[in-house]
């Protein structure tokens, strides 16, 4: 029997990333660095390839290239998301639990604007 040195459980937080991944983030880093939103060259070409990579993303899922969106975390997604649903009259109340960061929710949103509860799951 093979002895593990290691069981890493906290993939919720940072998962270790493919070698593949690593690459193309590398080599994309290293040649593509322009602004996507720049009119110039470099910018042309980091535009091209964040599209290519929406539509790939896109694909996969069964979306449309324009329903995706990347954030840098899970922070900034969860965020996203939560105020998509209050801003688009779809919701105005909010139940959370205390575990999910809404600090950024509470501070953007005034009391009397949206209904926010905090519920107590039982761990």
């Amino acid at each position: 029997m093979n002895q593990v040195d290691e069981v890493y459980l906290d993939n919720n937080a940072s998962t270790q990333p493919l070698d593949a991944v690593v690459e193309s983030v590398a080599s994309t880093m290293r040649e593509l660095f322009g602004n996507p939103s720049s009119a110039h060259s470099r910018g042309s070409v980091a535009r091209h390839k964040l599209i290519e990579a929406r539509e790939t993303v896109a694909s996969f899922l069964g979306a449309k290239a324009d329903q995706i969106i990347f954030t840098s975390g899970g922070t900034e997604g969860n965020n996203t998301v939560l105020f998509g649903v209050l801003r688009s009259g779809v919701a105005n109340s909010l139940v959370t639990t205390r575990t999910l960061r809404v600090r950024s929710l509470l501070l953007l949103f005034s009391p009397g604007l949206h209904d926010i509860r905090f519920t107590h799951p039982d761990l």
